[in-house]
């Protein structure tokens, strides 16, 4: 999570149901998420032991900390202490509400997602002078993505004026309607599968900004917390993996599809994300991540006892009508050499071939192997294979995975 300026603010804070023992203190959200709460003293309970000692006996968990700056209620949840009178917290709820008996719960979260404007590819507009050139914004996309979900992607354009001229600043937000309010977690957990999504199709983890919160007594607040890794360097999304003209009739059913994937194949997902997450520094570690997805993607649709190879070889034979440009990923070569580095990097099998210790093989073995992940998951989004032809045939992104060889 990206913050454009980070929050130092000072105020009074203190425990569930113990407003009446304030304490003084200073609350830090820094770029990323981090939250930080420096107390000027202690909260007193349990025959004088202080905070720090209290929960210790629940192994450092703080539940919650409650807090009111200026005219607004605070809400960290979530936290351990780090040092004396300082504390980290996992959450943090800033609402523009004073009210003592405000409850977490939420009917709406808006927020904004790093590289949608370029993924659903805006006209790059520099001056008003050339204003006329926008022609008509996208309309708003609008549906349900469950019984209680609407999602609605809100295009705006914000024209500012200068005296020497001006600008237009576009923007894409994601709106999570609930018709029965949820929790946080249940917030945060959908926020994640939604902000997966694009990352899939973006294929490179990006950032959230600017996450606002409406809760079920309609008090509005902002949202923080230390979410994913990301990268801080500007990225080309001419590389993407799918754009939004490449899916635009079946946009709807797609993100339908991630839901109901994320639900049967979770585990897999995970695995696929914590590859992308990892280091670059550590292709091997990320190839690894990958080699388990793959097992336990295969293991979730089949209940056949099989070693790992002969998995990886089922799972080739959905890939059988792509195109040339696939072929590699079809080859048996291929499956042996998943099969190898996987052993050399779990058994440390020594005999492996000697091309798994040459310098960059893992880099262009996790490539491939990626690709290969993402061809399994766009299938089953319900891309068939003549799309999956169309749409990623010539692919920048899928070129360069495939360019480097394996001998």
């Amino acid at each position: 999570m990206r913050l454009e300026k980070d929050i130092i603010e000072s105020g009074y804070f203190w425990l569930p149901g113990k407003a009446d023992n304030k304490i003084p203190g200073t609350l830090k959200i820094v770029d990323g998420g981090f939250v930080q709460l420096e107390l000027i003293g202690e909260f007193f309970e349990y025959k004088g032991e202080g905070l720090l000692e209290c929960f210790q006996k629940s192994e450092s968990h703080i539940p919650e900390i409650i807090g009111k700056l200026n005219n607004k209620r605070v809400r960290l949840i979530d936290g351990w202490p780090c040092r004396k009178r300082t504390y980290t917290f996992e959450k943090a709820v800033i609402l523009d509400t004073v009210e003592e008996d405000e409850c977490l719960s939420f009917k709406e979260v808006i927020f904004s997602i790093s590289g949608l404007v370029e993924w659903f590819r805006f006209p790059i507009i520099s001056s008003l002078e050339k204003l006329s050139l926008i022609g008509n914004k996208p309309e708003n996309l609008s549906f349900d993505l469950s019984d209680n979900i609407k999602i609605e992607l809100k295009f705006d354009l914000v024209f500012r004026v200068f005296p020497l001229g001006g600008d237009i600043t576009k923007s894409v937000r994601i709106s999570l309607e609930f018709k029965d309010p949820v929790s946080l977690d249940e917030v945060i957990k959908n926020i994640l599968l939604i902000g997966r999504f694009f990352y899939f199709l973006f294929d490179r983890v990006t950032y959230l900004y600017d996450v606002k919160l409406l809760s079920k007594d309609n008090h509005t607040g902002s949202l923080f917390y230390e979410s994913l890794f990301f990268d801080k360097k500007e990225f080309n999304f001419a590389r993407s993996l799918i754009f939004y003209s490449d899916i635009k009739d079946s946009f709807e059913s797609l993100l339908k599809n991630w839901i109901e994937l994320n639900t049967k194949f979770g585990i897999c997902v995970d695995l696929f994300f914590a590859a992308k997450f990892y280091s670059p520094q550590y292709p091997s570690g990320r190839f690894l991540y990958l080699a388990q997805c793959l097992e336990a993607f295969h293991k979730m649709k089949s209940n056949k006892k099989q070693d790992f190879i002969k998995r990886i070889k089922c799972l080739q034979t959905t890939l059988l009508d792509l195109s040339d440009t696939f072929s590699y990923l079809k080859k048996d070569e291929f499956s042996t050499m998943i099969r190898n580095g996987r052993n050399r990097l779990t058994h440390y099998d020594d005999e492996s071939s000697e091309l798994l210790k040459k310098k960059g093989y893992f880099l262009n073995l996790f490539n491939k192997v990626d690709l290969f992940m993402q061809l399994l998951f766009c299938k089953e989004l319900g891309l068939s294979n003549e799309q999956l032809n169309e749409i990623l045939g010539d692919k920048l992104i899928v070129l360069y995975k495939l360019e480097n060889k394996l001998d």
